[in-house]
C-alpha cells in the first residue's frame, strides 16, 4: 500500500508542468546549481532580480522570461569570463544602478530586452564583449550602453530609443559598433577619449547629436546615416571636436541642422559623403589640415564655412549650386567653386536676416562685403557631375524635388494665365 502511495506521488509530480517548478525556484537559485561551462535554460514565467553571474555559463531564456528589478543594485551583475545571456527580458526602475552591470572578458548578451529608467548596460574595464541584436528603452535620462575604460568590444544590431545617449564611450580602445539603430537621443554616439573607433552602417536620426567624437585618434566612420537630427538649435549630424587622423567615408548626412562640424580637428579626411537637406552641409571652427574629397553636396541651405581654420583641402566634390564649365571635357569644372560665408555669419548674429536668403539685395551686399581668405573654402576642381555614391533613397529625394517644382511652376503659369483673362 505504501509503495503504491509512492508511485502515485510520484506519477504526480512529474505531470506537473515545469513552468511550475520554475516559478517556485528563483533564478539566482537556478544559476547557482548550474555547473560552470553549462546551460541554464529557463523556463517562461517572471523572476525577481537581482541576479548575479560570475562563472561561465550559457543562461537561455525562452519566450516569455521577464526578470523584474525595483531595488538600488543592478538588476544584473556579470564578471568573470565567458558569460552568456540571451533572449531575456529585463525591466528596471529608475531607482537602479543599472539594468546590467558587466567587468570581465568574453562575455555576450544576445537578443536582450531592456526597458528601464537607469542605464541599459554598463560596462567598466570589460573586454571582448558581444552585445549582439538587442532592444534598449530608456526615459531620455540615462544612457542605453555605457562603456568606461573597456576595450575591444562590439556593438551589433542593437536598437536604442529614447535615451540621453545611445552608446557613451570614455576612455575604450579599438571597440566597433555595426548596424546599430538609435532614435530620440541626445548623443547617438559620445565617443570620449577613445583610439581607433569604428562606427559602420549605424543609423541614427531625430536626436540632437547623431554622433560626437571628441579627443579621438585614428578610427573610422563609415556607411552610417546621420539624418533629422533638427530639432534643437545646435543640433548636427556629425561633430569631429578636437579628434586627429578619423576617416569619414561613404555616409548619408540627410537633413541635418549642421551635416558635419569639424571643431579644433586636424589632419582627417572627409570623403565620399552625401551631404543633402542640411541647413549647414559642412562646417569648420578652428579645423587645420583637414581634406574634402569627393563628396556630392545637394539641397543644402549653406553649404560650407570655415572660420579661424586654414591649409584645409577641398577638391573633386559637387556642388550643385557651383557654375560649371569644363572645356577640356574631364568631368572637371574648369570654374572654381567658393562657399562663402557671408549670408551665414550675418545670419548667426541676426537670424531674422533669414527671410532675405538668395534676395538680390544680400547678393550685392555679399559682392561689396568680402569675407576675408581665412573664411573662404575653395574647391579648385569640382565634379560637373555627382559621384555615383548616393542610395536609390536619395536619388527618390531629388526627383520628388524636380516634380514638386514642376507642380509649382505649373500652378504659377495657371494662375497667371487666369488673371490676365480676368483682366
Amino acid at each position: 500500500m505504501n509503495y503504491l502511495r509512492i508511485f502515485i506521488l510520484l506519477a504526480g509530480l512529474c505531470l506537473l508542468p515545469i513552468e511550475a517548478i520554475s516559478a517556485e525556484t528563483s533564478l539566482q537559485e537556478q544559476i547557482n546549481e548550474t555547473p560552470s561551462g553549462g546551460q541554464l535554460i529557463v523556463q517562461s514565467g517572471t523572476y525577481e532580480g537581482p541576479i548575479q553571474l560570475s562563472k561561465p555559463i550559457d543562461l537561455v531564456a525562452k519566450d516569455g522570461v521577464v526578470l523584474v528589478y525595483n531595488g538600488t543594485e543592478e538588476a544584473v551583475s556579470i564578471s568573470g569570463q565567458n558569460v552568456s545571456i540571451s533572449n531575456l527580458s529585463v525591466k528596471a526602475s529608475d531607482q537602479a544602478a543599472a539594468a546590467i552591470q558587466l567587468t570581465g572578458r568574453g562575455h555576450k548578451l544576445i537578443g536582450l530586452d531592456i526597458d528601464t529608467g537607469t542605464i541599459g548596460i554598463r560596462m567598466n574595464k570589460a573586454s571582448h564583449v558581444l552585445v549582439e541584436r538587442s532592444d534598449i528603452r530608456g526615459q531620455a535620462e540615462k544612457h542605453a550602453i555605457d562603456l568606461n575604460e573597456s576595450d575591444d568590444n562590439q556593438f551589433k544590431a542593437n536598437t536604442i530609443t529614447y535615451v540621453e545617449d545611445g552608446f557613451y564611450v570614455e576612455d575604450s580602445n579599438r571597440n566597433t559598433f555595426t548596424n546599430n539603430e538609435v532614435s530620440e537621443a541626445h548623443y547617438g554616439f559620445h565617443i570620449m577619449y577613445s583610439q581607433g573607433i569604428e562606427l559602420t552602417d549605424n543609423t541614427v536620426e531625430e536626436s540632437f547629436t547623431g554622433a560626437m567624437v571628441m579627443g579621438a585618434s585614428g578610427g573610422t566612420i563609415e556607411g552610417n546615416i546621420f539624418k533629422d537630427n533638427n530639432e534643437n538649435v545646435n543640433a548636427q549630424g556629425l561633430l569631429l571636436y578636437d579628434s586627429i587622423g578619423v576617416n569619414v567615408i561613404g555616409n548619408d548626412l540627410v537633413n541635418n541642422r549642421i551635416g558635419l562640424f569639424v571643431e579644433q580637428a586636424n589632419a582627417n579626411e572627409v570623403r565620399d559623403n552625401l551631404f543633402l537637406s542640411n541647413y549647414i552641409a559642412i562646417q569648420f571652427l578652428e579645423a587645420e589640415d583637414n581634406t574634402i574629397v569627393s563628396n556630392d553636396f545637394r539641397l543644402n541651405l549653406n553649404e560650407a564655412q570655415a572660420i579661424k581654420s586654414s591649409r584645409n583641402s577641398m577638391k573633386r566634390n559637387y556642388w550643385d549650386s557651383a557654375v560649371k564649365v569644363d572645356v577640356n571635357d574631364d568631368g572637371y569644372s574648369d570654374l572654381a567653386y567658393v562657399a562663402d560665408p557671408y549670408f551665414l555669419s550675418l545670419t548667426d548674429k541676426v537670424p531674422e536676416f533669414q527671410l532675405f536668403f538668395q534676395s538680390p539685395g544680400m547678393a550685392i551686399l555679399q559682392k561689396m562685403l568680402k569675407t576675408t581668405s581665412g573664411e573662404l573654402l575653395m574647391d579648385t576642381n569640382p565634379l560637373m557631375k555627382p559621384p555615383a555614391i548616393e542610395a536609390e533613397g536619395n536619388e527618390g529625394s531629388a526627383w520628388q524635388v524636380g516634380v514638386l517644382a514642376t507642380v509649382m511652376f505649373g500652378l504659377s503659369a495657371s494662375l497667371f494665365l487666369l488673371g490676365r483673362k480676368r483682366s
